[in-house]
């Protein structure tokens, strides 16, 4: 992977704090950033990824965060933990969610209002920064993966089904028949309120009706893990050893 990132202008970042754990979620706001993993390590940096700092941060395995601004920022977990910092990562505290499931991710659409989802069902909203989390009701499952949209539309993905859902006024979710075969999602991308990428282990597919009808990009795939748009046309996908671009709003995927 490392080779095939550096040809198109990646830099390996070399760093022996990282060894030894998993990871799952990166995040930035300008020059602060933060990574998580399992046995508590959380990673910060404040130099826009040049350095980064280990953190042991309570006890468990964060798999979602959300970065909100050059000082805070918001990790989840498992047995429903949820944790912020407003000091650039230099301590975190612990938020109640009330719920003991695993959280899969967490987004948050300006610095007070946001999402958090994850195993059992669990659909959360905080309105005040992620002080206070207020449940919501979607389907049964594990939601894996969320994006917010504004503050009152949301679209979560369903990691056992493939289903989706979606809220256009911030409280009510409704099914969007995705017409796909039972599959595990690995990743979902929102490009705008119609146009939704959703991947599994080997195949990603798009939608620019809302879900009405779902098309197969072209590409070669192979453990996705995430897709990640910085526009309307242009963003990447990751690959178990290979990093993926498109510029045609994912409907093609070409290799880096």
């Amino acid at each position: 992977l490392s080779s095939n990132v550096s040809a198109a202008g990646w830099a390996e970042v070399a760093d022996s704090t990282f060894g030894g754990y998993s990871y799952y979620c990166v995040d930035f706001s300008s020059s602060f950033g933060v990574i998580t993993g399992n046995g508590s390590r959380v990673m910060t940096s404040t130099d826009s990824g040049v350095t980064w700092a280990a953190n042991t941060v309570g006890f468990g395995t964060y798999m979602g965060c959300a970065v909100l601004s050059s000082t805070t920022a918001i990790i989840v977990g498992t047995s429903g933990n949820i944790y912020r910092t407003t000091n650039s990562g230099t301590t975190w505290t612990l938020m109640p969610s009330g719920v003991t499931s695993t959280l899969y991710a967490v987004d948050m659409i300006t610095s007070t209002v946001g999402w958090a989802t994850g195993s059992s069902g669990t659909v959360l909203k905080t309105s005040d920064g992620g002080a206070v989390w207020t449940p919501q009701t979607a389907g049964t499952g594990t939601y894996s993966d969320l994006v917010a949209l504004s503050s009152t539309s949301a679209v979560i993905a369903n990691i056992t089904s493939r289903e989706v859902w979606r809220t256009t006024n911030g409280t009510t979710w409704s099914l969007v028949d995705a017409n796909l075969a039972i599959g595990s999602t690995t990743a979902l991308e929102v490009l705008s309120s119609s146009s939704y990428l959703m991947a599994d282990s080997d195949d990603v597919t798009y939608t620019t009706n809302s879900g009405t009808s779902w098309s197969s990009a072209s590409g070669t795939f192979s453990s996705v893990s995430d897709i990640d748009m910085y526009g309307a046309s242009t963003g990447f996908l990751a690959n178990w050893s290979s990093l993926m671009e498109t510029s045609d709003g994912g409907h093609t995927w070409t290799t880096i």
